[in-house]
């Protein structure tokens, strides 16, 4: 399932040869269940929406001739039921669990060595509940795991996934994504609805609302066609809204969480009446602290959700503020929260003792790969990839500065400003950029020599 992206040699071709890239879809039962055994193996965003997906869609074609191929896949499950860590692995391996039950319900376990495994683990998971104090169980029913505050929103579509299962209900989920990195073709999206409308089934409303936040908003011309042509009824008006930025919302819809939610995917400036904000202020010196001494920090100041007062359940409130990947890749369309909280991180970390800045590399990456207007904290992101101490992080930067400009969302004006306001407020070297401005950022092509 691991996908390999050619290395990016040429600028201009970027945003066309990472966006033609699908994700994999499971073709057999073969395929399942060699997925299932991987499942927590791998660092890839998208495999626990594929696993969603998976239980209803593939779950079901279990035999007793094919039982076997899943003995491999819950023995993985019970030698991690301690060694996990991970908020992630822990949803993944509630749901290979569930998954686990079903199918013994169906055909019981035959395997000594599986018997054996499952034995140990529900006593060791039974003495860690009964000996320390806040302990979380593992080997539970899935309805009645404890999952982190920020996970609600995939726990809830995991219950709707397991219950697809356990009804034989092979429709897919909507939010499973269809390109890298963890995008969804909208044209696709039209047809798994219009796919519900025929079988006169409702989306589960997380569903419809991760699926809304991770639909791809570029080139829809195509998409609106198709959904004037296949969906009826309030999802059809919900839909044109979403893909067309002319479209005005329904003032009186049956589903608000959804309207809410498209309406911030369309347009991520409507999340709050007031926009991110951000200045610099000196930082004192910490007497007994060695190496911390005053520097220039930049302060930033989070608006609050402007849908705050509402009573609705919206997915997107579970991931602010969180700290797993998955759950930005969760609403690529706002990433504001994302950029501003790696900024306060960098600037110590990185400015201040000169750590290796791994997690800033991580979301440089993710910057490059969302196609998506830039606002306050990704040209701030961006000046701070420039302006900092380490090669690496600004051949990053460089890298998303000619890329941005290439796709024509670079507002050069913008990053100016931004990179200026650092410089002025003594919290980067004034030379930096000019150096690498120099090196590295223009004779690229009449375009980029324009914009630099």
């Amino acid at each position: 399932m691991e996908i390999q992206i050619p290395i990016t040699t040429h600028p201009l071709n970027f945003t066309r040869r990472i966006l033609d890239y699908e994700i994999p879809g499971l073709k057999s039962f073969e395929d399942f269940a060699l997925f299932l055994a991987q499942a927590f193996e791998t660092d890839e965003v998208y495999h626990l929406d594929i696993l969603l997906n998976a239980l209803p869609t593939w779950g079901n074609q279990v035999t007793e001739e094919n039982v076997a191929m899943l003995e491999p896949a819950f023995e993985n499950m019970f030698e991690r039921v301690i060694r996990q860590k991970r908020k992630l692995e822990n949803i993944i391996l509630g749901l290979v669990s569930a998954y686990m039950e079903h199918v013994e319900s169906k055909y019981p376990c035959k395997s000594r060595k599986l018997e054996k495994l499952k034995t140990q683990a529900l006593e060791i998971d039974e003495e860690y509940a009964r000996d320390c104090i806040g302990y979380k169980r593992f080997l539970m029913p899935f309805e009645k795991r404890i999952m982190p505050y920020s996970f609600t929103g995939f726990w809830k579509i995991g219950i709707y996934a397991i219950e697809k299962m356990r009804n034989n209900d092979p429709l897919p989920l909507l939010s499973t994504p269809t390109h890298l990195p963890i995008w969804i073709d909208p044209i696709v999206l039209i047809n798994r609805i219009a796919c519900y409308q025929e079988n006169n089934r409702n989306p589960h409303d997380m569903d419809m609302q991760l699926a809304l936040q991770r639909c791809r908003l570029s080139n829809t011309a195509e998409a609106l066609k198709l959904a004037k042509h296949k969906l009826k009824g309030e999802i059809k008006d919900l839909m044109l809204f979403l893909l067309n930025p002319e479209a005005s919302p329904n003032k009186t819809p049956n589903h608000p969480a959804w309207w809410i939610t498209a309406e911030i995917t369309r347009s991520p400036d409507m999340y709050s009446n007031t926009p991110y904000t951000w200045d610099i202020y000196t930082m004192p010196a910490k007497p007994g602290i060695f190496g911390h001494q005053e520097y220039q920090a930049i302060r930033i100041n989070t608006p609050p959700c402007r849908h705050n007062e509402h009573s609705y359940d919206l997915f997107m409130q579970y991931t602010l503020n969180a700290e797993e990947d998955h759950l930005y890749y969760a609403r690529p369309h706002l990433l504001d929260d994302a950029y501003a909280s790696i900024v306060k991180e960098i600037q110590t970390l990185v400015f201040v003792w000169d750590e290796e800045p791994l997690l800033a590399i991580h979301y440089a990456k993710m910057l490059q790969q969302f196609h998506t207007p830039l606002r306050e904290m990704h040209y701030l992101f961006l000046a701070v990839c420039l302006l900092g101490p380490h090669a690496t992080l600004r051949k990053y930067g460089v890298q998303i500065y000619l890329d941005k400009v290439s796709n024509g969302t670079m507002d050069s004006a913008w990053l100016e400003r931004t990179i200026e306001k650092m410089k002025a407020g003594k919290a980067a070297p004034p030379k930096r950029f000019t150096n690498i401005s120099n090196n590295s950022m223009i004779r690229i092509s009449q375009p980029h020599n324009s914009k630099i």
